[in-house]
This record gives structure tokens, sequence and C-alpha cells, in this order.
């Protein structure tokens, strides 16, 4: 959830100073094409959504069939949830866990 703070309190996407929402939608769309690529966009499901009278917009991630690498300038990236974080794998450790994920 955008508009929500790490302890859960929410602050509203007002925040991102975007001029509407129109505008943060497509800003992240933009982000997940050029750092992910368009094919995992259909694994991705934004709106904007009311969380406690409060404007965010909710991003619904379904699993994908494939890894995901996130571009870092030339370096791509490898990351999995791990409980409440968000680990990089790198080398090894990633493909173990592609070899066994997908």
């Amino acid at each position: 959830m955008i508009g929500v703070a790490d302890d859960g309190e929410p602050v509203s996407i007002k925040v991102n100073k975007f001029p509407n929402e129109d505008k943060m939608y497509l800003h992240l769309v933009n982000l997940i094409k050029d750092r992910m690529g368009v094919a995992h966009m259909m694994y991705m499901h934004p709106r904007f959504d009311e969380h406690e009278c409060v404007r965010v917009l909710t991003v619904e991630c379904l699993p994908g069939k494939s890894p995901v690498f996130v571009k870092d300038g030339n370096v791509e990236r490898f990351y999995v949830r791990t409980g409440a974080a968000t680990s990089e794998l790198t080398g090894g450790q990633a493909q173990e866990y592609i070899k066994k994920r997908f």
C-alpha cells in the first residue's frame, strides 16, 4: 500500500505530491515496465482505495510464473520476501531458489 507508513499509520498519497491520481498511476506503471519488464504487469493490479479515511494506492501482486529480476542501472538484482523483510539473493543463492520455486 502506497500512502501507508511502515508502522501502519495512513499518511495518504498526497505526500508524494503528484498532481493527480492518473499521474501517480502512470509513474508506477512506468517504473514497473522499466525496472521489471512489461511482461510482469499482468501479475500486478494497482488501484486507488480509501484506507482509514485516507486515499492510498493499493498494489495487489499475484505470484509470477517465472523469476523477476529488478534492473538497478546496469545491474539486475533478485529479491525474495523473507517474513516481513525483503532479501537480495546473489549468484548461487538465486539459482538455487529459482530451481526450487519455478
